[in-house]
């Protein structure tokens, strides 16, 4: 038996100007093609949702000029009226001068129910993002049964109550 040792993945630091003034100092990593392995101890809630994210996050990013950035902490354990924010996902685009976060969601109801403080991290989130034209806020929900996106745009200064979506609803936002 022949034991083959190689390097899997290459870090390439990188940084991203934003705006003025905001930079994100990142690290991309290329992993050649591996068979993605969850570690044992990870839910199967967290699993579907990890999986949920990472199928949003590449479809954002065929889309030329679209930097798609996942927070992998963004929710799990950060305090609901903390006030730093962090989205599932957010998409900067220079180009359109776009800016738009996203909460993300699976299912394989038919509904699912998104709570309005959940969408208040949103807003939070994008209030110092002025200087983009476009800041949006959405609710990105992944019906497992129905194999379809649906994408709601929500108007951050409406956090009045509880957002509910339906798998037979159509989308009012579009990558």
């Amino acid at each position: 038996m022949k034991i083959c040792k190689r390097r899997l993945s290459v870090s390439y630091p990188r940084s991203l100007h934003l705006s003025d003034g905001i930079t994100f100092f990142i690290h991309l990593i290329y992993v050649p093609q591996v068979k993605l392995i969850l570690p044992r101890d990870m839910s199967k809630s967290k699993a579907r949702g990890y999986y949920v994210e990472r199928k949003l996050v590449q479809l954002l990013s065929k889309k030329e000029g679209n930097y798609v950035f996942r927070i992998p902490v963004s929710g799990s354990r950060a305090p609901i009226k903390l006030d730093t924010a962090f989205p599932d996902i957010f998409l900067v685009n220079n180009r359109e001068d776009r800016i738009v976060a996203f909460e993300v969601k699976g299912t394989s109801r038919r509904k699912i129910k998104v709570r309005k403080e959940q969408i208040a991290k949103l807003a939070r989130f994008l209030e110092p993002f002025k200087k983009y034209k476009n800041r949006e806020a959405v609710v990105a929900v992944w019906f497992f049964k129905r194999n379809k996106w649906v994408f709601k745009l929500v108007d951050t200064g409406l956090l009045c109550e509880d957002l509910i979506i339906s798998d037979d609803e159509e989308s009012t936002w579009f990558p």
